[in-house]
């Protein structure tokens, strides 16, 4: 009843939407008007990723251990997803200037960036965690997502329609060639973190892979990429919940459709991987996954 009388009368759709987003992203609203300011000691963390290697869900439990490490989650590009603002990791130097403010050295956890950041004052001094997948598993990861899984952005965000784009032309093409019309673009990224980020000391490398191996050993790994402890009983939770969410059949319809890695040996043409293994070798090579 709510939703048809939105539709009727535009102007109140906007007034509730925007309601709900200003109080969804209270937070990262202030930082951007740069009316927050935190006491704190410990330092920010900057997790970086790239989409369909566990995003969501490793941010998630970074806002809960972030959480009781009495920091601050900040989810700036999430609110870009919904909003008119840019996401930041799309900017060149220049064009980070407008929005460098928002990264306070202590007391913030900014989680996530699906690529590399330019022009952030001071960046040694934050603890930088890079969460990675294969990219070959990435790319279909993001097939099935990009067709099925992924939701929308709402009406009011300018991402919308290119976001309908790309689900058009995922849903109109066979995998193998959307995973090559795609793989230029997910060099690009890992290219920018083998090149820009990892070349400095305070970051440090998780990835899927060991995460379905040995989830407990991940934490722990994470844990102290990040400074940020984890009690006993927050730490039993997530392994808990990691093993009641991992996917027992393939759902390409969830956004965790599988949970596995090596999966684009299954669903790629041997010609399709011949051609991805020789554009990412650098990559490959570098992150230490097979060929």
């Amino acid at each position: 009843m709510i939703w048809n009388l939105t539709k009727k009368i535009p102007l109140l759709g906007k007034k509730i939407n925007d309601y709900h987003l200003a109080k969804k992203f209270k937070i990262e609203i202030a930082l951007l008007n740069n009316s927050l300011d935190l006491e704190s000691i410990t330092a920010s963390v900057i997790h970086f990723s790239i989409n369909k290697a566990a995003t969501q869900h490793v941010k998630g439990l970074l806002r809960r251990i972030a959480v009781e490490n009495e920091m601050i989650p900040v989810s700036i590009n999430d609110y870009a997803f919904s909003s008119k603002i840019p996401y930041l990791d799309h900017l060149s130097f220049e064009q980070m200037e407008e929005f460098k403010h928002v990264f306070k050295e202590t007391g913030y956890l900014y989680s996530v960036f699906g690529g590399m950041l330019e022009n952030v004052d001071n960046f040694n001094n934050y603890k930088i965690i890079l969460s990675i997948r294969d990219p070959r598993d990435v790319l279909v990861s993001l097939y099935y997502s990009m067709a099925y899984s992924h939701v929308v952005p709402i009406e009011s965000s300018n991402k919308r329609n290119e976001f309908l784009d790309k689900r058009s032309f995922a849903l109109s093409s066979k995998i193998d060639e959307f995973v090559l019309n795609e793989v230029d673009k997910i060099f690009s990224i890992f290219d920018k973190y083998k090149n820009k980020l990892c070349r400095h000391d305070n970051v440090g490398i998780i990835k899927y892979e060991n995460m379905i191996v040995d989830y407990s050993k991940w934490l722990m790994d994470l844990s102290n990429i990040t400074g940020l402890s984890i009690s006993d009983t927050l730490r039993r939770e997530l392994v808990d919940e990691n093993l009641m969410k991992r996917p027992k059949n393939e759902d390409k319809l969830s956004h965790n459709r599988k949970g596995i890695s090596g999966d684009y040996k299954e669903k790629l043409d041997d010609k399709t991987i011949e051609i991805l293994n020789s554009k990412l070798e650098p990559i490959l090579t570098y992150f230490a996954y097979e060929i």
